[in-house]
């Protein structure tokens, strides 16, 4: 072999070298993203601007508004939205991926942050009843209602069980009665 060419070997462990460099910047660029995305539905950081809705020039919002999460929460889910946006997709992806009640719970806030309406997916709204806070629980289940009213259930069994789970783990009455309702539409 002379001095100037590569033999076989060399080249294939060259090429593999490339290859892992490659996939490990796409891993790191892919790994960032998810960080930065966790990091923004768990409040250490803020929304995008462009995410966030205004206010209403008609209301007006005092600082213990400010300051009261359940306040800018309901207002957040009385707010209309369209639901074709890019953040809304990635809000409602984000909801998909979470498995554990905490993941949920700062997945849904924060759709219900930036402005957007809980979903008309019977999929997303079941898994969204193991919620920490029994408000958006309540608003869950009536949105549930209205879809179980027009259809019938997609997975009655997986429902059911997330309806009976999540009347267990509530205190207002309201929120029991209304789990039996849908029980009972199922």
């Amino acid at each position: 072999m002379s001095h100037g060419h590569f033999d076989r070997n060399a080249n294939s462990l060259d090429l593999k070298k490339v290859r892992i460099n490659n996939s490990s910047s796409k891993t790191s660029s892919y790994e960032k993203y998810k960080a930065e995305l966790h990091a923004m539905f768990d409040g250490k950081v803020p929304m995008p601007d462009r995410f966030r809705v205004p206010v209403d020039s008609d209301e007006t919002i005092s600082d213990s508004d400010v300051k009261s999460a359940a306040v800018l929460k309901s207002r957040a889910l009385r707010k209309i939205s369209t639901p074709c946006t890019k953040g809304y997709d990635l809000s409602i992806e984000a909801i998909k991926r979470s498995s554990t009640p905490d993941e949920i719970t700062r997945t849904i806030d924060g759709l219900i942050e930036v402005g957007f309406a809980l979903p008309d997916d019977e999929d997303i709204l079941s898994k969204g009843l193991s919620h920490r806070d029994e408000e958006v629980v309540m608003q869950i289940l009536l949105k549930l209602e209205i879809l179980l009213t027009n259809n019938s259930a997609k997975s009655p069994r997986l429902l059911r069980s997330r309806i009976e789970n999540a009347a267990l783990m509530v205190s207002s009455s309201k929120v029991q009665k209304l789990c039996q309702t849908l029980k009972n539409l199922i």
